[in-house]
């Protein structure tokens, strides 16, 4: 394809940037030219933001494909992608946009590719409205590698919303034959763990210990409620330099297939204890829905395992997200994906 006629017109009105991300990254994967339309249009700021427009160019610059419309405020673009792909990209964010979502549609991409190198500098490894990296790094990634992509991160530099500025490199590796997922049954927990990345500058406050002593608390209340006994629960403190105030908690249940994961955001307004219970709560509710995977990690997941195909799990529920993430997998690989209640099969 490489023609208007021939061209894939995207309706990008009912989602937000992942419709546009998870779009160019199967354009490159598929060789077909895309238009994407309406982008961000039910937003309260509508059109491409800092970090869709790095996103966009970051895929453009790994294929060398032509784009039409990449800037500030765009509501449609044209892109064109070529079979001349690159092994290493560098990005470049001026805001404090999310360097997870920058990262992954070039992750998805690079199943053509086999290896990539990417290098972000600027943007925020734990941002509003985005997956902290911590997320990505012990739960997206973790189960990446089960389906054959290896994600190795360096995190160099950890930035907080406002001011971002952070810096990571990452290298991914792709097998030659990636893996299918089966998590059809819930699995007996192995691991519980809870890891609080903090500011240098709340290290006085122990917001970090805070968090995750009241995540500890709340978890064991839990337990003790459901009569259910484990042994291996862990925390985790991390404190970073950045340059601006924040902290983050990741929160996991770990079996021996699957991850169930909860983060929260710290904000001036909610107390350190607040958010680890927060996190605990929500950790179990996924876990008490009978899910074999959470709703992030399903949206995440999905157009991975749409190129692998013969995948099934289950989901607590069906968010926009993953029914924009179903549609677009659908699209490209003409898999078929069918939902059975909280229940996903890919054919």
């Amino acid at each position: 394809m490489n023609s208007k006629k021939d061209m894939l017109v995207i309706d990008g009105s009912e989602g937000g940037g992942s419709i546009l991300r998870i779009s160019l990254a199967f354009s490159i994967l598929t060789k077909t030219p895309i238009r994407v339309i309406n982008i961000r249009a039910k937003r309260p700021q509508p059109g491409i933001k800092e970090q869709h427009l790095q996103g966009v160019i970051a895929l453009s610059d790994l294929c060398n494909g032509r784009i039409k419309g990449a800037f500030l405020g765009s509501k449609e673009i044209e892109f064109y992608p070529s079979d001349k792909l690159k092994k290493y990209i560098f990005v470049k964010i001026s805001t404090a946009g999310s360097v997870g979502l920058v990262l992954y549609p070039l992750i998805l991409a690079s199943i053509k590719l086999k290896e990539l190198r990417v290098r972000i500098v600027g943007g925020a490894t734990f941002g509003k409205w985005a997956p902290p990296i911590t997320f990505l790094e012990y739960a997206t990634f973790e189960m990446l590698r089960k389906i054959g992509i290896d994600v190795k991160l360096n995190v160099i530099r950890h930035g907080f919303y406002p001011k971002g500025q952070a810096e990571v490199e990452a290298k991914i590796l792709v097998k030659d034959k990636l893996n299918p997922l089966n998590l059809e049954e819930q699995e007996e927990i192995e691991q519980i763990i809870a890891i609080s990345t903090t500011s240098n500058d709340l290290k006085r406050r122990e917001v970090a210990e805070r968090q995750n002593k009241a995540f500890l608390d709340e978890v064991r209340r839990i337990l003790s409620e459901k009569e259910i006994k484990i042994d291996n629960i862990l925390t985790k403190e991390d404190y970073v330099d950045s340059a601006s105030s924040g902290s983050c908690i990741v929160a996991m249940i770990k079996t021996k297939n699957y991850i169930l994961a909860s983060d929260a955001l710290g904000e001036l307004k909610i107390r350190a204890e607040d958010l680890g219970r927060e996190v605990a709560r929500n950790l179990f509710k996924i876990y008490f829905s009978g899910a074999t995977l959470d709703e992030h990690l399903a949206d995440q997941l999905i157009p991975f395992l749409s190129l692998v195909g013969n995948s099934s799990f289950i989901i607590p529920n069906i968010t926009e997200h993953i029914k924009n993430s179903i549609w677009l997998s659908k699209l490209f690989t003409k898999r078929e994906i069918i939902t059975k209640e909280n229940k996903i099969e890919i054919s």
